[in-house]
């Protein structure tokens, strides 16, 4: 089959509440929040979406050998490029093409990172003193002026170029590895997408690039998903996905502890599949019993009957029900 899709990588960063004393509160449900950068109404792939940070790899950049020779420059004493060897090794993204340096589990990071520090300015990255293996990102701030600078650089290799004056390096130990979605094939730009978890003890000022991204947003997955339900938001299903299964930690802690225990990692990608039917639509995940192999082929599938029919016909529910006017059910029984 020829690829019709590019691959890509996202973080998802859930940070803890920087308000002073904070208490959860019925009106605040978790002591983190989650950011979401919202695309420009003019991008050509969801306008207006409220997504992850991240994008595309450029292995010439993000999987070149100058990373392991800075990490030595650098001396970073209990940390190596080996400690996040293990992967859901299933997954077609983290297969290294020969012609790159660097392990794809290794790269895929450094694009999220990068990715994130050129649309948010949230830079992820350690510094040697910073060598010790936590379940907590670190991230380093710069100023308005720097990232501006950086920004309108119009060199490819830009961002090793500010990690080799800054000093530091992209903070890939304490990107945990989450779901890989891949675009359904009724889009005509396609992403073989991996995502990660980051968690920073405080919430990093935000500075959007204000090309592909137009707002940003700190919420907790309980926010998201009632703005989506209202109507207010456009959440894609890989983040009203991710969304509904955060509601499951209330702390940081909590959310941090379960990544490390790989409850977000799959072995299969995630490619939903959508059916339309006479009342609404229904977003289909592997593991539901209506769920189509190969759905490249039968990428939009009709059914004359309604969703409760259709629920009806299976026996495993893994799936969203589009009801109309921002209702989603979100219904699982595996």
């Amino acid at each position: 089959m020829i690829r019709r899709w590019r691959d890509a990588s996202s973080v998802i960063i859930a940070a803890r509440r920087n308000f002073p004393n904070f208490q959860k509160q019925q009106s605040a449900p978790t002591d983190y929040v989650v950011l979401t950068a919202q695309r420009s109404s003019k991008s050509s792939f969801l306008p207006d979406g409220h997504v992850f940070p991240g994008g595309v790899i450029e292995p010439q950049n993000d999987s070149s050998e100058q990373w392991s020779d800075l990490l030595q420059k650098l001396q970073f004493r209990n940390l190596n490029l080996h400690l996040n060897d293990k992967t859901s090794g299933a997954l077609n993204i983290y297969k290294t093409p020969k012609e790159e340096q660097l392990p794809r589990n290794i790269s895929l990071r450094i694009a999220a990172i990068r990715e994130t520090f050129e649309e948010c300015g949230i830079l992820l990255c350690r510094l040697p003193t910073e060598d010790k293996v936590s379940k907590f990102g670190h991230n380093l701030i710069l100023s308005e002026t720097e990232v501006a600078k950086f920004n309108s650089d119009s060199s490819s290799n830009k961002f090793y170029e500010l990690c080799a004056q800054l000093k530091c390096f992209p903070d890939v130990w304490s990107l945990i590895e989450a779901r890989n979605w891949l675009t359904p094939a009724f889009f005509k730009k396609r992403f073989d997408t991996v995502f990660f978890i980051c968690c920073l003890d405080q919430t990093p000022p935000v500075q959007i690039d204000r090309g592909e991204i137009s707002d940003f947003m700190w919420g907790t997955p309980q926010e998201y998903l009632a703005l989506h339900k209202a109507g207010k938001m456009n959440l894609p299903p890989p983040q009203l996905y991710e969304f509904n299964d955060f509601t499951q930690f209330d702390s940081l802690q909590a959310l941090a502890d379960a990544a490390h225990n790989r409850h977000f990692c799959s072995d299969s990608c995630f490619l939903p599949v959508r059916f339309l039917l006479k009342d609404g639509a229904v977003i289909i995940m592997p593991g539901d019993s209506n769920y189509v192999v190969d759905p490249d082929e039968k990428d939009v599938l009709m059914k004359d009957v309604t969703i409760e029919d259709f629920r009806k016909q299976a026996v495993k529910h893994h799936r969203f029900e589009i009801l109309g006017k921002g209702r989603v059910n979100f219904v699982k029984k595996l």
